[in-house]
């Protein structure tokens, strides 16, 4: 007979439920308190320029009706941490539900213990190149990581009322962007940045619609912090980062193009470049969630 021990699943279904129903009666009995949470949610949150500029993300969502690039703005994934660990009295996670040849899904979960309130949001995510090669084992796995964030993110988000943390993530925005004062210094900042990345000044200012980077304002420097925030987080890659989906039809278009496409005729002038072995670029540059990217 085997000394392998078989578990039955009703005894495990019981055991969890036992756990969840005593996590909820210790919430009850020890509510959480609301200006605890302010308190504590503006301390983190404003804490410094870096730990706010992760709680910003940015992602271009096609064109307005006047030809101006459309982004979308919102919490991060660093955001949704620190919010769900300042209210407390809750559970959250997320694991990987569903694979097939060209795309994971994932779920994530939050449950309010006190109120007993569940959400469960899914994010799905490609894993194949522009060329349908799927990735490799280490792409798949950091491409679940990220998915698994961010449906975590979304979860926690919609948990948790917006109306106890929008206020917060306006206060976030503010410290990361600056004021008047500090622009032209944290424009340099953020210039240099997405050099690091190999991103052409051309390419960011076409993107921006700005005529050029002095005249790149503190709402655009917020969509820039956005961004960077967007592309550690695994949500965008650099290549796509400052493509809107109209743009990414017909390729990258003017004065965009022949910037990038002139860093990379340099490349290959200069040296030979091996392909990444986890991402298999071979241009120099690597996939955001790529072990060996760095900015």
């Amino acid at each position: 007979m085997s000394d392998i021990e078989i578990v039955d699943m009703s005894s495990l279904a019981i055991m969890q439920k036992a756990e969840i129903d005593t996590q909820i009666s210790t919430a009850r009995a020890f509510p959480r308190s609301m200006v605890t949470f302010r308190q504590e949610m503006e301390g983190m949150v404003s804490m410094s320029e870096e730990v706010a500029t992760e709680c910003i993300f940015a992602l271009p969502r096609g064109k307005n009706d006047d030809g101006s690039k459309k982004f979308i703005e919102g919490a991060s994934v660093r955001f949704a941490e620190i919010a769900l660990y300042n209210f407390g009295n809750a559970r959250s996670g997320s694991s990987m539900i569903a694979e097939d040849k060209e795309s994971v899904t994932c779920e994530g979960f939050f449950h309010d213990l006190e109120k007993n309130v569940a959400i469960r949001t899914q994010v799905r995510r490609k894993i194949t190149d522009k060329y349908g090669k799927r990735f490799n084992a280490d792409m798949v796995t950091m491409t679940v990581n990220a998915a698994c964030a961010l449906a975590k993110r979304n979860a926690i988000l919609q948990g948790i009322p917006k109306a106890l943390w929008i206020g917060f993530y306006d206060l976030a925005r503010k410290t990361a962007i600056g004021d008047a004062k500090t622009l032209v210094s944290k424009r340099t900042a953020m210039m240099a940045y997405f050099h690091k990345m190999n991103v052409a000044p051309e390419t960011i200012t076409e993107f921006l619609n700005a005529k050029s980077v002095d005249d790149i304002t503190l709402d655009d420097l917020a969509i820039l912090k956005g961004i960077a925030t967007a592309i550690k987080e695994g949500a965008v890659s650099v290549d796509k980062a400052f493509i809107t989906e109209d743009d990414g039809a017909v390729g990258r278009t003017g004065r965009a193009a022949a910037a990038v496409d002139k860093i990379n005729a340099a490349k290959a002038k200069t040296a030979e470049v091996i392909p990444c072995e986890f991402c298999q670029k071979a241009d120099g540059t690597h996939e955001s969630a790529c072990p060996n990217f760095s900015v």
